[in-house]
């Protein structure tokens, strides 16, 4: 499977949605407050590393890779995040991708 960039909203909770139930409560969700992309994944990791990086004045070291594996009603498909994310931090350290 070839490795993809996908634009959406990550909803984050003490949770799973899984299935078609999940799935859509976690769009009306999204849809309710009004977020600019679609619900695409939920998670609760980054949430937390992102906000102790703002507490210190750091969100904009943060860089947050995930490999969605657990889908709620997609195939599950894993990618390998040490390519992905060699290519992102090469890309910071040689200047050809700003930050």
């Amino acid at each position: 499977m070839e490795m993809f960039t996908l634009k959406g909203t990550a909803l984050s909770g003490d949770n799973f949605w899984k299935g078609i139930y999940g799935h859509v409560t976690a769009s009306y969700i999204a849809n309710y407050y009004a977020c600019p992309d679609p619900y695409a994944v939920t998670e609760m990791e980054d949430i937390a590393v992102a906000n102790t990086a703002a507490c210190f004045d750091m969100l904009d070291r943060v860089v947050a890779l995930r490999a969605i594996v657990n889908m709620d009603i997609f195939e599950p498909a894993m990618h390998n995040l040490l390519d992905a994310g060699s290519i992102i931090i090469d890309g910071i350290l040689d200047g050809s991708l700003s930050v």
